[in-house]
């Protein structure tokens, strides 16, 4: 068994949220403003900024002012606050298209229309609207169909469940509570949905990978999930992103291959480092 980028299983099932999930946003988003302000080359928004916390004030500043001065693109396309954000949060997951982050958000800094849309076209296919926001509803439809809880009155829902995630992470929280709010009226119910405990002694033990800054499925839960699987072992992937596979590790790769030629394990309190750092890779 092989569990890999995990989040809190109580949480998921049974909560209208995942705030354990966000753990570990600021700390990541840190991590990306320190390896541009050190990679001048291939990160240029750190050429406006003297060291990580003035970049960091700079992009504080940025997401306040889009709030209030949405940028039109044609006729019929805004690029506002709830698309940087949710776009900044996104690209967090991978490495790899840091370089069409920072590309976006020096575009949003200098209000460039041309470069703004080629990067939403790099992300979507299209800076056409319809096409940009074509996919939000299929991870509600999976996470809520999971959810046990529902409830009629989303307001006090919706302000209890941002408390809660702010206190996790002050940066990103209110990227995070659209389709969990969604969820508190959802009409469907997966047929598969779980509804048992998760101490459980399998039938070998589970290998259990978590990355270090992971903005979504901390490391936290990781460790979360070994508690209750008897025998099983966390292996500490020290890498940026959504699961080991955004920052490749052939230390990692190792220990997968060996789980699952062997059937060994590594040793308890392993990490593993990524080939290649933030901003250098291919």
């Amino acid at each position: 068994m092989f569990p890999h980028g995990v989040q809190n299983p109580h949480e998921y099932y049974h909560t209208f949220g995942d705030p354990a999930g966000f753990t570990d946003s600021d700390a990541t988003w840190e991590q990306f403003l320190s390896a541009c302000i050190a990679n001048l080359d291939n990160c240029p928004f750190s050429k406006y900024a003297s060291d990580t916390a003035d970049l960091e004030k700079i992009l504080d500043d940025l997401f306040d002012d889009i709030k209030y001065n949405p940028i039109p693109i044609g006729t019929e396309f805004i690029v506002d606050y709830t698309m940087v954000k949710s776009f900044t949060w996104g690209k967090l997951y991978y490495p790899k298209q840091y370089t069409l982050l920072v590309a976006a958000l020096e575009a949003v800094l200098t209000r460039n229309v041309t470069t703004l849309a080629l990067a939403l076209s790099a992300q979507h296919g299209s800076a056409e609207p319809a096409v940009a926001n074509a996919s939000p509803e299929a991870q509600q439809g999976i996470k809520c169909g999971d959810k046990f809880l529902r409830s009629d009155d989303v307001g006090p829902l919706e302000a209890s469940l941002r408390d809660e995630i702010y206190k996790a992470s002050a940066r990103f929280g209110d990227a995070a509570t659209l389709d969990m709010t969604g969820c508190a009226r959802w009409d469907f119910e997966a047929k598969e949905r779980y509804d048992g405990d998760f101490q459980v002694k399998t039938s070998y033990p589970a290998l259990i990978i978590g990355n270090t800054w992971d903005p979504v499925t901390p490391i936290k839960s990781a460790f979360n999930i070994s508690s209750g699987f008897e025998g099983s072992v966390v292996l500490r992937h020290n890498g940026h992103g959504h699961m080991s596979i955004a920052q490749i590790s052939s230390c990692t790769s190792k220990y997968i291959a060996d789980y699952f030629i062997n059937g060994t394990l590594p040793a308890l309190d392993t990490s593993c480092e990524p080939d290649t750092p933030l901003f250098a890779m291919p």
